[in-house]
């Protein structure tokens, strides 16, 4: 076997500056296309900025689906695991091309130091100077804070964030992954022009939007897995497999906790193997996902356990039932006179004695 042939440190280097050429020349070509489109448009450039990073986002959209996809099948092969990582792959050179161009901008295009509005006018200006001091004192961490904020919002759709039921994302540790990565963009907003920091904060925008939508669909098929079980337990049930019919309606609420009829049918389930402190749960469970409940099936439940652990107790609440009825029946049913003078009588000669 012959020896594998020696790359020739010439090539190497070569090959690095046609990669570092064709990086400018797309960074450049992607700052003209910038500005193209600003002029046409006739817009400010702080909106412009905006604008072009929640639309260079959306454009990716058909790619973090192809993601999505991957990430609930299992991987068979090296083809799974690309697509599994296809839109980072894409998203963060896009990214770094794109803040690349508009930092250039920043430096070249006079006009950027009126484009912007409130409180950073100035788009060319960073947070923090090159001598580590303030510029624009303490308005200009402002600026960084949201979009740090910004990122910090797409990484949780707005359900979770309001503490309604959502599908999990992610692991503790991948929230605290995108902790410290809101604190690493707040970091680096400080240090770039604030024409940078609008483009990503209209990136985050549109993740933001992705964000949610994923998690509602999400959540909207595992609601239809949820109900699958649902059926298929109660179908189960009837057939005598209690062990197996429990496991799915506990699969049930894993996946959709607010699913009533499966808290109603793991308490049926409880009551009949005599674990009545498990079904009283379920149904108190129940109850505050659908108020209903407890009229139809825990109020019921209760006064069963009730009456079973006091017998002579139950017995004594119907009698005085009955004693209820009586005596409102006979308030409200007329009386002839023969009655009303036996009655009149009868209270005299008891007051005589």
């Amino acid at each position: 076997m012959g020896r594998p042939a020696e790359s020739d440190p010439s090539d190497v280097a070569s090959a690095g500056t046609d990669l570092l050429r064709g990086w400018r020349e797309a960074r450049d070509a992607f700052g003209g296309a910038l500005a193209e489109a600003r002029a046409r448009s006739g817009c400010s450039w702080w909106s412009c900025l905006l604008a072009c990073g929640f639309v260079a986002r959306m454009a990716l959209w058909p790619i973090a689906t192809v993601q999505r996809k991957a990430w609930k099948r299992p991987t068979k092969g090296w083809k799974d695991v690309g697509k599994r990582y296809c839109h980072v792959a894409v998203h963060v050179p896009v990214l770094g091309l794109a803040s690349s161009a508009v930092r250039n901008l920043a430096r070249l295009e006079p006009s950027m130091a009126q484009g912007g509005a409130l409180w950073f006018q100035d788009l060319t200006q960073n947070t923090l100077g090159s001598a580590w001091n303030m510029p624009m004192g303490a308005w200009g961490t402002l600026m960084p804070l949201c979009a740090a904020m910004a990122y910090k919002a797409s990484t949780v759709p707005w359900k979770h964030a309001q503490g309604n039921a959502a599908p999990a994302h992610g692991s503790d540790m991948r929230a605290l992954l995108a902790d410290w990565t809101a604190l690493g963009v707040f970091l680096a907003s400080c240090i770039a022009p604030h024409a940078t920091v609008c483009y990503w904060m209209g990136n985050h925008a549109a993740a933001n939007v992705q964000t949610n939508v994923f998690a509602h669909k999400d959540a909207e098929e595992m609601k239809m897995e949820a109900l699958k079980s649902i059926v298929l337990g109660a179908k189960t049930a009837t057939q005598g497999n209690v062990k197996h019919a429990e496991a799915l309606f506990e699969r049930a609420t894993k996946l959709d906790s607010n699913q009533v009829h499966a808290w109603i049918a793991k308490a049926s389930l409880a009551h009949q193997r005599g674990d009545n402190a498990e079904a009283e749960r379920c149904l108190r469970t129940a109850v505050t996902i659908d108020p209903r409940v407890h009229a139809a099936f825990l109020e019921p439940f209760l006064r069963e356990q009730r009456d079973s652990t006091n017998p002579e107790g139950g017995r004594e609440s119907e009698l005085n039932e009955e004693v209820a009825q009586k005596i409102e029946r006979e308030i409200h049913e007329p009386k002839d006179d023969d009655t009303q003078a036996s009655e009149n009588d009868q209270a005299q000669t008891k007051h005589k004695s």
